[in-house]
C-alpha cells in the first residue's frame, strides 16, 4: 500500500524519528531473499513478500489464509497437492552462506513437504522419510539434516548453512539442536522456490508463518534475538497501488434514471490485478435505498451496492471493500467507512486490460433526487520486473513507480496532473532528510517524466514525494551500486 503524508517540516521530523527507531531495531534485521509474513495480504490468493527477491506479491495455490499463527495470520496446509506459494525467486545460493527460518504447527503424522525447489531436489519435508514428527532437509550434495520433535506444539526452527564452517546448524526456538557436518556445498541453480509446497507433489499440513530467507548465516544471538521476535514489516509494502478519482462532476441523478461515469486505465503489458476497491467519495441522495450502484469492465460487472440504506441520505466517504467486515446491507445512511459491497469485487482481479472502468447508477424510484459529485477505483496490482507502469487518465493524479528500480545510478519518475498548479518533487533519504528538489514550480495539467541522478549518493532506500496543494504522495525506490 502506498503512504501518504504531506511533508511539512513537522512531519519530516516525525518521518526521521519514525525511521530512526526502524532502523536501528528492525530493518537491518529483516530478511534479505524472502520474508512472507502473511499479514495484509492483497487478496485470500496472494501474499507479500517483504524480501527483496523472487514476486512482491505472491500467488498461492492449496493453502488458505487462517489465523492462529505465531503473531497473526498464517498459512495453512492440507496436504495438496501441487500446493505452494510460488515465490517467484529461483534457489541461487550456490557456494555462500544461507539461512532459513519458519514458524510452523504440525502436530500430524501426514507426510508433506514444506519448502524447496525442484532443482537439485534440494527440498524440506516432515513425516515420511523423516519420520514421525520430524523434519528432513535433503537435496543434491546435502548430507540429511534431521530434526526430531515437532509433536509438541509450534515450533520456529532455523536452518543454518555456514559456508567457513562447512555445516548445517538447526536451532528449534533458539536453542541449537544439531549440527550436521557438510562436504563444501554448490547448489544447483533453481528452477522455482515455493513455501508450504515443493514442485508438483503434496504441500505440508498444518500451520506456517514467518517465513525468512537471508542469503547469510545468522549467528546465535541473533536466532535468540528474533526466533520469537515480529521483526518488523515492509518499510513500504510491494506491489503498487493507485487511486484513481473523478472528481468535480456534480452529476445529477433524476427520477428513474440511469447515469454513468467512466475512467480509461492503462498499465504495461503483462501486469495482474489483485484488488479493487471503490469508494463513492460523495453521492448526495435523500433516499438511498432507491439507488443501486454497478461497476463493469468490459464483460465483468458487479452490482456492488443494491438499495441500502432505507430513507436515509448520502454516501460520503464510502468504501467498498471485500475485506470489510460489515456488510454494506448492514450499514446505516450516511454511509462513511468501509462496508463489505452487495456482491465481491472479487471478480474484477486477474490479468490486467487495457479500457474503460464504468461506474453506473440507477434511481429505481419517483419523489427524491441527487448528484454524483466524486468517485473512485483503487486499484492494487503487479508488473514484471522491468516493466513499464504507467497510467495515463485524464482528471486524476498518480505518481509512478520510478524506472528501473533498483537503479544505478539514474531513474526516471513519471507523475500525472489534472490541472495547473503548482509541483514540487523531492527526494528524501531514510532519514527523511531532503537530499534534493526535481520540481519545483507551476505546471500545466498533463503527464511528465523527471530524471533522477543518484551519482553522488550511497546505495540505498530513498523516498520521492510529489506535493501539490490538492494531492501528495510518497515513494520508495532503491539505489544499488
Amino acid at each position: 500500500m502506498k503512504t501518504h503524508f504531506l511533508l511539512k517540516k513537522k512531519d519530516v521530523f516525525a518521518i526521521l524519528v519514525f525511521l530512526l527507531a526502524i532502523t536501528s531495531s528492525t530493518f537491518s534485521q529483516l530478511p534479505d531473499l524472502l520474508y512472507y509474513k502473511f499479514e495484509r495480504n492483497p487478496t485470500p490468493l496472494t501474499v507479500v513478500n517483504c524480501g527483496n527477491a523472487g514476486t512482491p506479491i505472491a500467488t498461492m495455490t492449496g493453502l488458505t489464509l487462517t489465523s492462529g499463527g505465531q503473531y497473526d495470520t498464517c498459512i495453512t496446509g492440507s496436504g495438496v497437492t501441487g500446493a505452494g506459494v510460488v515465490t517467484g525467486w529461483n534457489n541461487s545460493f550456490g557456494t555462500s552462506s544461507w539461512t532459513i527460518g519458519m514458524w510452523v504447527d504440525i502436530p500430524t503424522t501426514t507426510f508433506g513437504y514444506l519448502f524447496g525447489d525442484g532443482a537439485g531436489s534440494f527440498r524440506c519435508f516432515n513425516n515420511g522419510a523423516a519420520g514421525t514428527n520430524a523434519i528432513t532437509l535433503r537435496g543434491t550434495g546435502i548430507t540429511n539434516v534431521n530434526v526430531t520433535g515437532f509433536a509438541s506444539g509450534p515450533t520456529y526452527v532455523h536452518f543454518v548453512y555456514d559456508s567457513a564452517l562447512a555445516n548445517i546448524k538447526v536451532y528449534k526456538n533458539g536453542v541449537l539442536s544439531v549440527t550436521v557436518a557438510q562436504t563444501p556445498l554448490n547448489l544447483a541453480a533453481g528452477t522455482g522456490f515455493k513455501v508450504g509446497g515443493y514442485t508438483t507433489v503434496a504441500g505440508f499440513t498444518g500451520k506456517m508463518d514467518e517465513f525468512r530467507v537471508y542469503r547469510r548465516a545468522l549467528s546465535q544471538a541473533e536466532i535468540t534475538a528474533t526466533w520469537n521476535t515480529d521483526i518488523g514489516d515492509c518499510l513500504v509494502p510491494p506491489g503498487q497501488l493507485m487511486t484513481l478519482c473523478r472528481g468535480g462532476l456534480n452529476l445529477p441523478i433524476s427520477d428513474h434514471s440511469t447515469l454513468r461515469d467512466s475512467v480509461n486505465v492503462v498499465l504495461g503489458a503483462g501486469c495482474t490485478v489483485l484488488d479493487v476497491n471503490v469508494r463513492i467519495d460523495t453521492v448526495t441522495h435523500t433516499w438511498d435505498s432507491d439507488l443501486s450502484f454497478y461497476l463493469s469492465k468490459g464483460t465483468t460487472g458487479v452490482k456492488i451496492i443494491n438499495k441500502v440504506g432505507g430513507s436515509g441520505d448520502n454516501f460520503i466517504n464510502t468504501v467498498l471493500n471485500d475485506s470489510a467486515t460489515t456488510l454494506i446491507a448492514s450499514g446505516t445512511a450516511p454511509f462513511t467507512g468501509s462496508y463489505k459491497p452487495s456482491n465481491p469485487l472479487a471478480p474484477f482481479n486477474g490479468p490486467f486490460s487495457a479500457g474503460y472502468w464504468k461506474l453506473t447508477i440507477t434511481d429505481t424510484a419517483t419523489g427524491d433526487t441527487g448528484l454524483l459529485k466524486r468517485w473512485c477505483l483503487v486499484i492494487t496490482y503487479d508488473c514484471p520486473t522491468g516493466g513499464v507502469q504507467t497510467v495515463e487518465i485524464p482528471n486524476y493524479y498518480n505518481l509512478s513507480q520510478n524506472f528501473p528500480n533498483p537503479f544505478n545510478p539514474e531513474t526516471t519518475i513519471k507523475f500525472a496532473i489534472p490541472q495547473t498548479e503548482k509541483v514540487k518533487l523531492v527526494i528524501f533519504d531514510i532519514l527523511g532528510r531532503e537530499v534534493t528538489t526535481l520540481v519545483n514550480e507551476l505546471k500545466n495539467a498533463g503527464t511528465y517524466s523527471v530524471r533522477f541522478d543518484g551519482s553522488s549518493l550511497a546505495s540505498g532506500i530513498y523516498f520521492y514525494s510529489i506535493q501539490t496543494p490538492n494531492f501528495t504522495e510518497t515513494k520508495k525506490m532503491l539505489l544499488v551500486k
